[in-house]
């Protein structure tokens, strides 16, 4: 399903005109916080100008997945819209373990550019 969605998020920049606006997420956490997590979450949010946060995407992935590379991409083409990315670490092997930290990502698209982020725990 993991590699469905991203599969579908890139063909759907694909049909663009123009360049597509993409945003490259290197999500990791250091050693304490690997060893402390079982799993984590990776949540992606977006909306456009004025408008509310909505969820895109939410996957939980295992401890061993750290480390990895997810690509983002305006929804309808709309470079304008605005992205958050959430990462968060638990103790268990999903999501209804306590948490063991977080971090958030708040950003833009850039027309035609692709921006490359490390997220880290």
């Amino acid at each position: 399903m993991k590699t469905m969605l991203r599969f579908s998020l890139l063909a759907l920049v694909a049909c663009s005109t123009s360049a597509p606006s993409l945003v490259i997420v290197h999500v990791d956490a250091e050693d304490g916080i690997r060893d402390a997590s079982g799993s984590y979450t990776l949540r992606v949010d977006g909306r456009e100008a004025g408008g509310e946060f909505v969820l895109e995407f939410l996957e939980t992935y295992q401890e061993q997945d750290w480390g990895r590379d997810f690509t983002i991409g305006p929804k309808a083409h709309d470079a304008s819209r605005t992205y958050r990315v959430t990462l968060t670490a638990y103790d268990g092997l999903n999501a209804d373990g306590e948490i063991v930290a977080r971090n958030v990502l708040v950003s833009g698209y850039v027309q035609s550019q692709t921006r490359r982020y490390a997220l880290t725990l």
